[in-house]
């Protein structure tokens, strides 16, 4: 009888480390994937790129909105609203102005509100550095914003030339959207490839009209937006570069899992172990 309890015993307790490593790591492994985003754990995580992550396609979505306000001055930021309203925005100023001197100052202010919005935009684009080349242009307004050099060839409707060590853009070209991702064509279209659920989802969606004019999207037919990155990602001194970083914490997050099933691996055997001998 003594003899059958000093043998369980060890058995329970490494039943319990079994049990509570495995807790820990379902629960590290649930939270990796919940901050990515992936939405399933079937998939080779180790392999995943972060292009994959819905963060990256989050991000593509909300630069590519902006160029899409900036070239058709349809903004999301209600500054007309604002200074329709100026008069009725109480901001912080002096009792003794009047009304007119108070009507004056809400519209500088109001102003100024949208010029740090577009500001703080145009700055994340910045900070991106070489990682993201943009290019978007609305030919019947002559607006246009980019950070290359060339037009890419995209003026003169001409194939597209993007710069070596790109191999990733979407383009809409005025009429769709067309979109490579490593060489090969990726349909954005498709609904179970995440960029419905960003920014996108406005232009992509089928009833284009419609969306244009009851839902506040601006209306880019005719224009050209394009959005490039860069195959192997840099630092941009002295700038915070969201793909550099993206890309870095997700390879910080594969060695965390890399490592939780090493240790779920070698606690197994050692558990097997326990039970043979």
């Amino acid at each position: 009888m003594d003899i059958e309890l000093k043998r369980s015993r060890p058995f329970r307790i490494w039943l319990y480390l079994f049990i509570g490593i495995n807790i820990v790591v379902f629960s590290l492994t649930a939270a990796f994937s919940g901050s990515y985003q992936v939405n399933y754990l079937g998939t080779n995580i180790i392999g995943l790129d972060y292009r994959d992550t819905q963060q990256f396609k989050d991000f593509l979505g909300e630069k590519f909105h902006f160029l899409a306000e900036y070239i058709t001055h349809d903004w999301d930021y209600d500054y007309e609203g604002d200074l329709a309203k100026v008069g009725d925005l109480y901001y912080d100023y002096d009792d003794d102005m009047d009304e007119n001197e108070r009507k004056a100052m809400e519209r500088i202010q109001a102003e100024r509100d949208f010029r740090n919005y577009v500001d703080w935009q145009l700055g994340s684009f910045r900070a991106e550095g070489q990682n993201l080349i943009y290019y978007a242009a609305n030919p019947e307004a002559d607006v246009s914003l980019t950070n290359s050099a060339t037009d890419l060839g995209i003026s003169n409707d001409q194939p597209l030339t993007l710069p070596k060590g790109y191999d990733f853009y979407i383009h809409y070209d005025g009429n769709r959207f067309v979109t490579q991702n490593a060489g090969k064509p990726l349909d954005i279209y498709e609904s179970k490839n995440g960029y419905w659920g960003t920014q996108f989802h406005n232009y992509i969606g089928g009833d284009w009209d419609v969306k244009a004019i009851h839902q506040n999207v601006p209306d880019i037919r005719g224009c050209q937006i394009l959005l490039a990155v860069k195959k192997d990602l840099v630092t941009v001194p002295y700038e915070y570069s969201i793909l550099y970083s993206m890309e870095k914490n997700l390879t910080k997050q594969k060695y965390l899992y890399l490592a939780l099933l090493l240790a779920f691996t070698a606690e197994l055997g050692l558990f097997i172990f326990s039970l043979l001998n």
